[in-house]
């Protein structure tokens, strides 16, 4: 999580300024993580304002 907190600062999706499959993929992987109890927390606040545009697109809860 720490190496995809650095290379998430500054950027709006995984793959630069648009959602795309990589964010798709990016988010699937950090869900199935919190089902093994590796999580988000404090040190994480690029990934976590990610994560809540994801989780914000309708797309998200199909």
């Amino acid at each position: 999580m720490a190496w995809f907190e650095k290379e998430m600062e500054g950027r709006e999706y995984v793959a630069g300024n648009t959602f795309s499959i990589a964010d798709i993929t990016a988010v699937g992987a950090i869900d199935f993580a919190r089902a093994v109890s590796i999580g988000l927390g404090e040190a994480h606040p690029c990934l976590r304002a990610w994560h809540g545009r994801v989780a914000a697109r309708s797309s998200y809860d199909a």
